[in-house]
């Protein structure tokens, strides 16, 4: 048996050995499917790999989904159907925790088409630099304790502007996020250049949100020493 007689057989009903289609039952014997490789969160949810996602569709979804994986559902069935269910159910919650929040739902998709987010979360902002920086050694003044009651009201000036910068990014990835759905819906999710802008938008304006919030909480840190 060559290897590719080996992959088209794992892609086969274990139970009836035939094609299983794409669902999480076999569509010919009913028979619960192991996850296939490379099946991203979006999938395991059953929802489209959109990110205007509606938040109640979102819960409804995976509770349809948790309920029919429930151990008592697969009490009686065999062994390797009972390993099987608590697999899919484990992945389900993880799929969950990523897809149910916005941010994070970004975040997946990112990781998906390929873009690397944990370096992103490391990158400052290019037209932010200097500002940051000098929040950053405000905020390592104050903590060590050789702040003044000046330096504090600079940072509490400074938590205002963060905030309102990160409302403002907020919205920018509420923007990006519906381009990058209409994008999704025309083109039948192929990543074509189009396609590819919006998502280099996309990690762009997440990479400056990150750091933001990230700012944002060093920030209250402080002020939370100094008080």
């Amino acid at each position: 048996m060559t290897a590719n007689d080996d992959s088209r057989a794992a892609d086969l009903c274990w139970n009836c050995h035939d094609d299983p289609g794409r669902g999480h039952f076999c569509r010919n014997c009913s028979k619960i499917q192991p996850l296939r490789d490379g099946r991203t969160d979006f999938e395991v949810l059953g929802l489209p790999r959109r990110l205007c996602l509606d938040a109640g569709s979102i819960e409804r979804q995976y509770h349809e989904l948790a309920r029919k994986f429930h151990p008592d559902y697969f009490r009686t069935a065999s062994p390797l159907e009972r390993e099987i269910s608590q697999g899919v159910a484990s992945a389900l919650n993880a799929a969950y925790r990523k897809i149910r929040d916005p941010i994070k739902r970004i975040e997946t998709l990112l990781l998906i088409e390929g873009i690397n987010v944990e370096a992103m979360k490391k990158r400052i902002p290019p037209h932010l630099m200097d500002d940051l920086f000098r929040i950053r050694e405000e905020v390592d003044l104050v903590r060590r304790g050789g702040g003044t009651p000046e330096n504090s009201e600079r940072l509490k000036r400074d938590r205002k502007k963060i905030a309102a910068l990160l409302t403002g990014q907020e919205e920018t990835l509420r923007t990006l996020s519906g381009e990058w759905d209409a994008i999704a819906e025309t083109d039948g999710e192929k990543l074509t250049s189009a396609a590819g802008g919006v998502l280099g938008r996309l990690a762009e304006a997440l990479s400056e949100q990150m750091y933001l919030h990230t700012t944002l909480r060093e920030i209250d840190s402080a002020l939370e020493t100094a008080a």
